[in-house]
């Protein structure tokens, strides 16, 4: 029943929060790992890892398994030695440019992504835009270790993030960085009975909890 529960307060939830959320709602949030990694289990979850992409460079858009990515230059998927990609995975490598990139074209619904980016140089600044139904989240950042982790949620769906590499240095230089499992998490459509079941499964275990 608790695995049920939960299922229906990942379907229930992001309607209900839009019908009683104030117009001044918080943008976008940034997760951390342990936190992406706990909420993602109650989610319809897809991971590209690139692993079955061939190697080559690749023109822009290039669609993967779970959205786009829109680059001037276009893309590169390579097995490279760290620091391009870790432990000679396969990974999403962007060149050095400095440019804006742009991911979009998320499974419907999509209220999770998260992604390990590594990085050349731990000199360059990033810059992100996360754009959901809630608002825009702007973070500015520089990477402490060689592999980063980036997760963020909106209950009002993930609609494009976009990244740019800033650089760093003096004089300033900007480096290569990459990709690696980007996940997306979104919530299913549920029909009218899903919803009357989920309501009524929510009342009972409301009243469960209050009689303990």
């Amino acid at each position: 029943m608790r695995i049920m529960y939960r299922l229906c307060v990942s379907i229930l939830l992001p309607s209900l929060f839009l019908l009683v959320a104030p117009a001044s709602v918080a943008v976008p949030i940034q997760l951390t790992q342990a936190e992406f990694n706990e909420q993602i289990d109650d989610y319809f979850a897809i991971v590209e890892t690139f692993e079955t992409t061939q190697s080559g460079f690749y023109s822009s858009p290039f669609t993967f398994a779970n959205g786009t990515i829109e680059s001037r230059i276009g893309v590169a998927v390579n097995s490279l030695h760290p620091p391009f990609c870790r432990d000679m995975d396969t990974c999403l490598v962007q060149r050095v440019i400095p440019e804006e990139k742009r991911f979009y074209g998320f499974p419907e619904s999509t209220l999770l992504w998260g992604a390990t980016m590594d990085f050349v140089s731990l000199s360059d600044t990033f810059l992100f835009n996360v754009i959901g139904g809630s608002g825009v989240l702007t973070l500015e950042f520089s990477p402490e270790t060689q592999a980063t982790f980036l997760g963020f949620k909106d209950v009002l769906g993930i609609s494009a993030i976009t990244v740019e590499n800033l650089g760093g240095g003096s004089p300033r230089s900007w480096s290569n960085y990459s990709f690696d499992d980007i996940t997306t998490g979104s919530s299913v459509a549920a029909p009218p009975t899903i919803w009357l079941f989920c309501i009524a499964l929510l009342v009972v275990m409301r009243k469960r909890f209050r009689h303990r």
